[in-house]
Parts: structure tokens; sequence; C-alpha cells
């Protein structure tokens, strides 16, 4: 037996921080200091502009500056001027007033203000602790940053037919240059579509937030959409899915599927090579919410469990007659087909290969990996809507992140309740890794995970 790294997802980190407090006081720490509060620069000097020309009656213009983290000018220019002098004159008044540094996101940082001059002759401003209301500084409004081109390649083999929608929400920070930084994956209608985003992620093109002159780092949170080029209609759509009215004909009014997991094998009969079958009943409600899930029948009663695990994640649109939300009692389903010994070209190659390397006892722990293992998506259990909301549950589970870094064929070691392990794998099944390697080759590597609902 090969020694399993554990992994902690959050929710197991979380409790074993609180362990740790419990077992061993902390030291006492410096309280933080406290967040400062949102602000604009506020003005702490100020010159009103000085023009000369008395054949000019009324002159306005508006002067754009940018005060940075110091409360520091560091440019001016004007942004408009009814009398070309007037505007000269007001940008070197514009120039001699000072600020406090303004504040976003609790810290000081560089913003643009545009600060409006007026002439009327015999009626100039005169100099007190601030300008007349109708001189204040406004800040410039900000656009935000956003996603230009977002090329995504081909829709994913394995899920062409099944008229899925490819929507990927994704993270990340745009810089003032118009670059991604730290590109995560936040949500995806199902795990295929994760890795083919973040491969394509390389040439999407994004324009920077602005804020008048000042192009700020800023957080963005957007999506992508693949679009299977075979999509069949709503109604297809969940046929192929394995989705019907609980007598197996066409719903009479279908709720569109928008987001699902599929279920996982049952690692004990897939390594037997057992194949099998199950039906499970749900009702897609109104609010668009799954409810009353319940296995109908089960070759075994593990694909019961794994299909009804898997249910209970699925998202849909709901279902509508005459413009009206309506409830949508539906059936699930699912054929488990075995992996022969010598494979089954009916069944996908990572399930194949796997087997074979399971069966044969050939992999390997996480010891002599290049790096450590880093989580790319993780996605949080499903609580079991068969067990009581206050209860507490855990599992501990065992997977194989595949050579693409794919989370597969989970394993339940342990659970406090049968349907948290199955909860726990299904979640598993849909992580996402920086692939693997060992000795600069790409490879399987094999982990448990603690897991607490």
């Amino acid at each position: 037996m090969h020694a399993l790294p554990r992994l902690l997802c959050c929710s197991a980190l979380l409790f074993a921080s609180r362990l740790l407090a419990a077992d061993a006081p902390a030291p006492a720490a410096a309280a933080p200091a406290a967040p400062l509060a949102e602000s604009i620069p506020l003005v702490k000097t100020w010159v009103p502009a000085t023009f000369a020309d008395t054949s000019v009656e009324k002159a306005n213009a508006v002067i754009r500056v940018v005060v940075d983290a110091s409360g520091a000018i560091t440019s001016a220019r004007v942004l408009k001027a009814s009398v070309p002098a007037f505007g000269e004159a007001a940008l070197a008044a514009a120039k001699q007033w000072t600020y406090t540094p303004g504040v976003d996101n609790g810290q000081y940082a560089a913003m643009c203000l545009d600060v409006p001059f007026e002439h009327v002759r015999g009626k100039n401003p005169k100099p007190g602790l601030l300008p007349p209301s109708n001189l204040q500084p406004e800040l410039v409004k900000r656009t935000a940053a956003k996603l230009e081109d977002g090329p995504l390649g081909e829709y994913p083999k394995a899920l062409v037919g099944r008229g899925l929608p490819g929507t990927v929400i994704f993270g990340c920070i745009v810089t003032p240059e118009g670059k991604p930084q730290g590109l995560r994956v936040l949500r995806a209608s199902h795990a295929d579509f994760i890795l083919p985003a973040l491969e394509s992620s390389a040439k999407w093109t994004f324009s920077p937030a602005r804020q008048g002159d000042v192009t700020p780092a800023t957080e963005l949170v957007g999506d992508v959409a693949y679009i299977d080029p075979a999509a069949p209609n709503r109604e297809k759509t969940l046929a192929v899915n394995g989705i019907t009215a609980p007598d197996g004909a066409e719903p009479p009014a279908a709720p569109a599927l928008l987001a699902m997991a599929d279920p996982v094998w049952p690692h004990a009969l897939l390594i037997k090579g057992e194949g099998g079958s199950a039906k499970v009943e749900f009702t897609v409600l109104a609010s668009g919410a799954v409810t009353n899930v319940k296995v109908r029948e089960a070759t075994d009663p593990a694909f019961g469990a794994a299909l009804m695990a898997a249910v209970e994640t699925w998202v849909f649109e709901p279902a509508a007659v005459r413009g009206r939300r309506v409830d949508a009692p539906l059936l699930a389903t699912h054929t488990f087909k075995a992996v022969a010994a010598t494979g089954t070209p009916e069944g996908p190659e990572w399930l194949t290969r796997l087997v074979q390397l399971e069966r044969a006892n050939s992999l390997k722990g996480g010891r002599g990996l290049d790096e450590p293992l880093t989580p790319i998506y993780r996605v949080p259990p499903q609580a079991p809507s068969t067990r009581p909301e206050s209860e507490k549950g855990e599992a501990v589970v065992e997977f194989v992140i595949d050579r693409d870094g794919r989370g597969r064929m989970p394993r339940i070691i342990s659970a406090s309740q049968e349907e948290y392990g199955w909860a726990a794998a299904t979640a598993l099944s849909q992580w996402v890794f920086k692939a693997p390697r060992r000795g600069g080759q790409p490879t399987e590597v094999k982990v448990q995970v603690p897991m607490r609902f």
C-alpha cells in the first residue's frame, strides 16, 4: 500500500484550525488596523484662477487632475475651456491645489478628478477655506474592466449532443495594461468545460478599468459560454441526459437543464466489472429548486445512491405553462456500463485506463511528485436533502487526480452517514488540479480528502 497524502478542503482546514486553537491558547496579538473609510480626495488648500483679460465677460473650464495615493497631483490637463487662455490660467491654478488622498477598498489609491473653474468679469471668487460649491472637484466616473474577446475552441467532444450550456464563470485581476492575472474558474455548468476554458484563456483579451486618466488594476468576474454544435431542443436535451417525465415520456412542461454533475461510479462495482442502472425521481419546483429526490429502483443500492447524489447538484430553469412557472416532476435514469478486464470501447479512455491501473494496484500516492498538488477548481459538496438541516456530517474520500488534473474515480473511505459519502464523492469528481508530473512526465496520483458538512 502506498502512503496517501491528505488534501484538506476549506471546511476541513477550518475544522483543523479550531482544533489547534482548542489545544493551545494563541499568544496575544496586536489588534489589526481598522480599514480606512472609503472616500474621494478632499481639497486641503486651493487658489482661484487668475485671469487678467478684461475683454472676456464670462469663461469656464474643467481641469482633469490625478491625485495619487499620497495626495500629490501627478498629472493635470485642460479637459475643456470656453476660452483657451482661461483654460491655461485654470490649469496653472489647479496645479497649486492640495488634497488628502482618496481611499478605495480600504487603501489609499490614485483617483481622477474633474475640477471646474469659472470666470465672471468683476466677480472672480476669492480665496477661502474651501472653494465655492459650484467649483468643487467631482470624481470621474469609473468604467469597468471587461472581456473583449474570449475565444473558446471546440465544444468538449465528450459532451457533444447532450445540449448542455457551456457556461464557465471566472474571476481575475485585470492589470492597467489589460492583462489577466490569477485567472480562476469560479463555477461551471459541467466539469468537462473547465480545462478547455483554462487552455483557451491565454488567447483572451481584456480592456482595463478606467477612471478618467487612471487605469487601476481591478477584480473582474465574467463568464464565457460554449455552444453545443449538435444541441437538441429543451425536451430532447433532457431526454439525451436521461431525464423524462415519471412515466418515461417527454415532460408536458420541460424545465431547462443549466448545470449538472454526472453520477460517480461506485468504486467497488467498477473495479469488479459489474455494471447496472438506477432510476431516481425528483421535482423541479417553480422556483427552480430540485426537491423530493428519491430512488425509485436500482440494480444495486450503490448505483441509486450515486445517481441521487448527482441529481441533488443539478440546476434548472423552471418549466413554464402559458408564461407561468410550474413544478415539474421528473425521472432520471442512468446506466453504468461495466469496464471489462480488457477494457470497453464504449467507455471513455480515462475510465478504462484508470480502472486497469487500479486493478493492477499501480496507482501511486503523492510522493515523488515534481511539485505539490495545486487545486484549480473545487466544488463544495451539496448537503444531502435526506439529512436534517441542522445535522453535521463528515466523510473521507479517496480519489485519483488524473494526468490532466481532473478528479476521477472517487472511493468512499468512511462517512458519518452514507449520503455524506456520496455527496463528497460527487463534489470531488468535479475538482480540477494543475496536471501532476513525476520525473517530468504526466502521471496519475491517488489522494484522500476529508470533508465536513
